[in-house]
């Protein structure tokens, strides 16, 4: 196993780690999935292949739109008294 294939492991990891946490509706989610796919993004450049990079790219850009409406759309949770 080369050190660009146990990158990439990682990567993905961070990306389903990322995943189950939106899932669970947790925040925290965001962070891994972004760090998943800048890892891949950054990993497309060193190894020179554009399919990686620019479409890691597409994916970064659809989940900072996802990211956004998810934001939007969550509901605060308050204490309420009494």
């Amino acid at each position: 196993m080369t050190e660009y294939d146990v990158a990439g492991h990682l990567y993905y990891i961070l990306i389903f780690i990322g995943m189950l946490l939106i899932a669970a509706k947790e925040r925290l989610g965001w962070f891994f999935r972004f760090m998943g796919e800048l890892g891949w993004i950054g990993l497309g450049f060193q190894m020179g292949m554009t399919s990686i990079w620019a479409w890691g790219i597409v994916f970064a850009a659809i989940d900072a739109y996802a990211f956004w409406k998810w934001s939007k759309s969550e509901i605060p949770i308050t204490k309420s008294e009494g």
